[in-house]
């Protein structure tokens, strides 16, 4: 089962902004995470049970390898 990620607005905004943040000092490290974000959320797509619930319902969580 294929999936659709949707972000909010702020998500989205705040997401831009952090690439922007660490653009400023390295921006290959923004290309790089950049990058990696968009391959996780295609994986989440194609296999969303690899997220963790949230406590809103139908929510879930995952951390991107290698971004912290």
């Amino acid at each position: 089962m294929t999936l659709t990620v949707v972000c909010s607005a702020q998500a989205r905004n705040q997401f831009v902004a952090t690439l922007t943040y660490i653009a400023k000092e390295d921006p290959l490290t923004a290309e790089l995470v950049h990058k990696r974000v968009e391959k996780s959320l295609g994986i989440l797509c194609d296999s969303p049970e690899m997220g963790v619930p949230a406590p809103t319902a139908g929510v879930r969580t995952y951390a991107v390898p290698k971004t912290a």
